[in-house]
């Protein structure tokens, strides 16, 4: 009897542990896939009215693809 409660608390905790976590790494995603996006929006948009000329579109690609590591 003992070991049989004992058995069900454990299988609810790890139920709870698995769904807490799953939860957590879909959040994550989530915050990763808006961040990557806004920042992707924000140099499109920068680049698409300013007109940069080339040396600026390379360090803004650079520094977009290092921000990008950095998050990831």
């Amino acid at each position: 009897m003992m070991t049989d409660n004992y058995a069900i608390l454990i299988s609810k905790l790890d139920e709870f542990i698995r769904k807490y976590y799953k939860n957590r790494v879909i959040r994550g995603a989530i915050f990763f896939t808006a961040l990557l996006a806004a920042f992707f929006l924000i140099i499109t948009l920068t680049e698409f009215f300013a007109r940069f000329d080339t040396g600026v579109r390379t360090a803004i690609f650079y520094s977009f693809l290092g921000i990008n590591l950095f998050i990831i």
